[in-house]
């Protein structure tokens, strides 16, 4: 269960904390590096506040504070505290509040005897900016290590103003037995411990949605025994706590709010009916009718991301098109009456591609934006572009998508598709906007 503790408190360790009842099982270099370095995610941020969510050992009391570039210390505050169960390993979020836009700060964590165990650079977001560039990634596997060192470097020198998790940030299916609540949180802790995302010296704001494997399934959907735990898994490791750009939507789903533009990341897993069910739904009816008010609320452009694909129906895999045909169509009628234009992002399918969606469908012309995978297979058999009259764009190697956006005038987006070594595998310039 999870463990609220005051704001005012931030040691952390012994104070509530129970020792599992076995460490996890990792390679011997891999505790060596999460000696070095605590697994760290920057998670909502605006123009004054960092939240920030470290996985760290339950028995290491823990003290923690931001140092601003005068050298004065602010003392973050402790949200919460969360133990996995049968393990050594614990969550922490902490939120660090009255920073500054285009400052550098340093967050430092000392143990208890004031000793340095880690530090961290960081910003919070100048929000009055309406250029941006963030990148979207998906389908994290840990057997790639190699593979992923390379990629998360290159990400890491993009410099993202923040970064979008669109799925499989954790294989929780795989390795084990899939048969009891530990071995998913044994998953979770391997992933976070052994991708330098997360060891990275300086750090991005990220926010992150799920698919299936992180869901912990392969295809699965709301029927699956373990998907309330592994909701609670996800946003322990993620974070779930609102700030000003930050809303809550269902599920682990949320709506963010930043650079003239509105995010939101659904969650295509938790209400999804089995494919072929008679009216089924593929987000649920509450949280449709929640993204529909939401987007309806303004006229400000809206991403509309979740793991698997959209318009996939051409793939013979999951895809909102193929498995709830009837409630996608619903869907884009709904959205094609909204004053905000809309793209759409998916991961998923171990290949990145744009999609060009016609205008007969919402009243204009827009795009899907399909980024698979970062580091996990990439040998799809087929390359199925013959039978996919939208595509414009395809990239089978590990790679991420990178955007420049300007909401000055319009909604201008510039779009990389970025893969090993820095190569550029394609381009693509866009305006999207109604009528």
């Amino acid at each position: 269960m999870a463990e609220t503790i005051s704001r005012r408190s931030f040691l952390l360790g012994t104070t509530g904390v129970a020792l599992g009842a076995y460490a996890l099982t990792f390679p011997t270099w891999a505790f060596a590096l999460s000696e070095t370095a605590l697994p760290i995610v920057q998670g909502a941020t605006d123009e004054s506040s960092a939240t920030f969510i470290i996985l760290h050992r339950s028995a290491v009391p823990l003290i923690f504070e931001v140092v601003g570039a005068d050298g004065q210390k602010t003392t973050p505050y402790l949200l919460e505290t969360w133990s996995l169960p049968q393990s050594v390993w614990s969550t922490s979020e902490i939120r660090a509040q009255g920073l500054r836009p285009n400052v550098d700060y340093r967050l430092r964590i000392h143990s208890q005897d004031g000793a340095l165990l880690d530090e961290r650079t960081f910003r919070t977001l100048d929000l009055s900016r309406k250029q941006s560039r963030f990148a979207v990634v998906s389908c994290m596997s840990d057997a790639y290590r190699s593979e992923a060192t390379s990629m998360w470097n290159l990400l890491a020198k993009q410099n993202c103003d923040f970064v979008l998790f669109v799925g499989d940030t954790c294989y929780a299916d795989k390795n084990h037995s899939g048969t009891d609540e530990a071995s998913f949180a044994r998953r979770y802790a391997e992933t976070r411990l052994l991708l330098s995302w997360f060891k990275q010296p300086r750090l991005t704001p990220s926010f992150a949605t799920w698919d299936d494997h992180d869901f912990g399934k392969n295809n699965a959907d709301r029927t699956f025994r373990f998907g309330g735990f592994t909701r609670e898994l996800f946003n322990r490791f993620w974070g779930k706590n609102e700030i000003s750009i930050r809303r809550n939507g269902f599920g682990v789903g949320t709506e963010i709010e930043l650079f003239g533009q509105r995010f939101f990341m659904l969650d295509d897993r938790s209400f999804r009916d089995p494919s072929g069910t008679r009216n089924g739904r593929h987000l649920g009816s509450e949280q449709t009718a929640w993204l529909l008010d939401r987007v309806g609320v303004s006229d400000r452009p809206a991403w509309l991301m979740n793991g698997s694909q959209f318009f996939g129906g051409y793939l013979g895999k999951e895809s909102f098109e193929a498995d709830h045909a009837g409630d996608f169509k619903d869907v884009l009628q709904n959205l094609s009456k909204l004053p905000a234009p809309v793209a759409f992002v998916s991961g998923d399918v171990h290949f990145s591609e744009i999609m060009r969606i016609e205008q007969s469908l919402l009243g204009y012309e827009t795009f899907e934006f399909t980024s698979s995978s970062i580091h996990s297979s990439n040998t799809f058999a087929g390359f199925p572009g013959s039978r996919n009259p939208r595509r414009i764009h395809f990239e089978r190697e590990h790679n991420f998508l990178l955007f420049d956006v300007d909401t000055t005038s319009g909604w201008k987006v510039a779009s990389r598709c970025m893969t090993k070594g820095g190569d550029v595998a394609f381009t693509q310039d866009m305006s999207i906007m109604r009528g």
